[in-house]
């Protein structure tokens, strides 16, 4: 996944962040984006553990491309 920063918590400004990536283990709790009958691009949850907010972030370059390709403005 490598490093990226995730700054400050928007909502209480907190620095204590994690990322929590999905996986198959998740079962029914995962979540993301599906660009082809076969394949699902996942979300990440990012988890401020001051205050319980969680975002869902993708963190695969690759698969910002994907949905780039699919979904992005028409050239």
């Amino acid at each position: 996944m490598g490093e990226i920063n995730f700054g400050l918590c928007p909502h209480c400004g907190s620095a204590e962040i994690v990322c929590v990536p999905s996986s198959m283990n998740d079962g029914f709790n995962r979540s993301g984006i599906a660009v082809s009958a076969l394949r699902v691009i996942p979300f990440s949850r990012v988890i401020c553990l001051q205050c319980g907010l969680v975002r869902e972030w993708i963190t695969d370059r690759v698969h910002l491309d994907l949905l780039r390709k699919k979904f992005g403005p028409k050239r």
